[in-house]
């Protein structure tokens, strides 16, 4: 048992020496390697072993996460049966906490409807349990303090969402908690070799992970960022000074606990093996953080500004670059990334731009379900009935495209519906409209018939139907069961499962295969979080205000992702 802090500055070459440190540990058919990295860095961890060791996969090593190294241990001593409750199952169950105990959050009256409180809530208890931080330690700290009123309540909800979850449910956010207590339960890493590679700080949650490891294990290799591991603060101003502060807590933990630590090793160099072949980015990379800093007057080569008008411009120039390198330099598209600070300025830009320069590209951002057709036709399905048919929730409900009306006469209906001022309870009396139609008739050039009557009163109810069947099922105050039922007959009779399915077919024939992908998601997103709401709040009864609230909150917490569309891509994303 044994701990190797192993640290350099970034391109130090840190990571490549923990691989081939596997890797001569593997040379031993005895010895047993894990390579514990952050979750968005396993696939590349694993590409990176496998062309290092030349075989077709992994046999005795692995790569891990925290999260995937929670399953195994979960999977050998017992856990992996409990369901794990999602982000829109945990907004489910604050929101119902706080509507039963209302009366005790005075301190949060003002701000408890408002969008998005639910959602800093659930953030916020993520937090706590990271840093393992518990409702009765939240109660005891609250005694004298000036927030005390702040404390108490969020005590109150952290403590009715833990109660709400504990007999059915898991909460992720407790699995690493679970994992350091259980660590002791299983021979999994007993003797095992691990390197721990690419994170910049851990939480208490992940120190009790380590803290077992470092029982169990034979060594443990944590590689830091940083220049040194000389603890003495810099006054606040030097960069690396969280990286320090995470090597002195891990050489404490191992000292109290009374396991061996070994020499430390230092990998930064006069040159970073990252910048040995371009001496400004190795210029740059010592004194962009260094003061003073060095000035250095050397031609550039591979360090370019570019000053432009405007962001059209800027585009542009970059999409000029870009060519150039692949037509007279040899580049593939996949060697070239484009990172922005502000992504959302440049999207449409960059969209417009490069597919008139024909080159291929994948936007790397995750997109909220709430603006997809499908969310918006089910949101705009309760905004007409709780806002009394009004013209702009009808007529947003109907142009999500997805009803059984096509554009040409929905045009139609909408300006029929302006022209004689159809609001409300018109929309839902007996009766055929017969309204008068000369303003309607001078605005559009349609000729008053009998037949026009009849295909408008055709289309009304075509709208009509639909949603009064929908109300008459849920209406008044019902299990969610029931609402939830009604509300996937709805979704049934609109034909909405066949028009996915045919919307991505068309997309990906015409190649847009990144929203083909956001299409598959977004039906599979809204049965769950049917089913999650039916789970979680079991015969609560609610009427179909609080229902389309409960699943608002529901779907603010789900985002579409999706991987590139081929192997040959620009990436483009933003610099967080």
């Amino acid at each position: 048992m044994g701990l190797r802090l192993i640290y350099g500055k970034s391109g130090s070459g840190k990571s490549t020496y923990c691989i081939t440190k596997m890797k001569e540990a593997l040379q031993d058919p005895n010895k047993q390697a894990v390579l514990l990295v952050p979750e968005q860095f396993t696939l590349q961890a694993e590409k990176r072993l496998i062309s290092l060791f030349g075989t077709g996969g992994l046999l005795k090593n692995e790569v891990l996460s925290f999260k995937r190294m929670a399953h195994r241990v979960f999977s050998d001593v017992g856990g992996i049966t409990y369901p794990h409750i999602n982000s829109a199952g945990k907004s489910i169950i604050i929101s119902r906490v706080i509507e039963e105990e209302k009366k005790k959050l005075d301190f949060f009256a003002p701000i408890l409807e408002h969008k998005g409180f639910v959602s800093k809530i659930a953030s916020l208890i993520t937090e706590f349990k990271r840093y393992n931080i518990t409702p009765q330690k939240l109660k005891r700290h609250s005694v004298g303090v000036d927030f005390s009123q702040k404390l108490e309540a969020l005590a109150c909800i952290y403590d009715g969402f833990q109660k709400g979850i504990w007999d059915s449910y898991r909460d992720s956010d407790d699995d690493l908690t679970l994992l350091s207590q259980k660590l002791y339960k299983t021979d999994i890493f007993d003797n095992a070799y691990i390197w721990i590679d690419e994170f910049n700080g851990f939480t208490p949650q992940e120190y009790g992970v380590i803290s077992g490891l470092l029982e169990k294990a034979k060594e443990v290799n944590i590689s830091l960022c940083t220049d040194s591991i000389d603890f003495e603060d810099a006054g606040g101003c030097d960069v690396f000074s969280p990286v320090k502060n995470s090597a002195r807590t891990l050489l404490k933990m191992a000292k109290e606990a009374g396991i061996q630590i070994f020499t430390s090793l230092n990998l930064n160099g006069e040159k970073l093996p990252r910048f040995k072949n371009s001496e400004e980015l190795s210029i740059l990379e010592e004194n962009y953080f260094a003061y003073p800093n060095q000035k250095h007057s050397i031609e550039t080569e591979d360090i370019d500004i570019f000053t432009s008008v405007n962001i059209y411009s800027e585009v542009e120039n970059v999409a000029k670059e870009i060519i150039g390198l692949c037509r007279e330099n040899g580049y593939r598209y996949k060697d070239i990334a484009l990172a922005t600070r502000n992504l959302d300025s440049y999207e449409k830009i960059l969209r417009v731009i490069f597919k008139a320069y024909e080159i291929p590209f994948f936007i790397d951002k995750k997109h909220e379900v709430s603006n997809h057709p499908l969310i918006k036709l089910i949101s705009g399905l309760f905004e007409i009935i709780t806002g009394n048919w009004s013209y702009e929730a009808v007529f947003g409900y109907l142009k999500t495209r997805l009803t059984n009306i096509d554009e040409g006469d929905l045009d139609i209906l909408e300006n029929y519906v302006l022209a004689c001022g159809i609001r409300g309870s018109a929309w839902t009396l007996p009766g055929d409209w017969r309204h008068s139609t000369a303003i309607f008739s001078d605005m559009v050039d349609v000729e008053y018939t009998e037949e026009f009557f009849i295909k408008i009163n055709g289309l009304k109810q075509a709208v009509v139907k639909p949603i009064m069947d929908f109300c008459e099922v849920a209406k008044g105050k019902k299990k969610p069961i029931e609402i939830c039922t009604a509300l996937y007959d709805f979704l049934c009779a609109l034909g909405i499962p066949e028009k996915i399915e045919e919307q991505i077919g068309f997309l990906r024939l015409e190649g847009e295969l990144a929203m083909a992908n956001e299409y598959s998601q977004v039906y599979g997103i809204v049965m769950e979080v049917l089913d999650q709401i039916v789970e979680v709040l079991d015969d609560t009864g609610m009427g179909i205000e609080r229902f389309s609230k409960t699943l608002g909150l529901a779907f603010s917490e789900y985002q579409t992702a999706s991987i590139p569309p081929s192997l040959d891509t620009v990436m483009v994303g933003s610099i967080d």
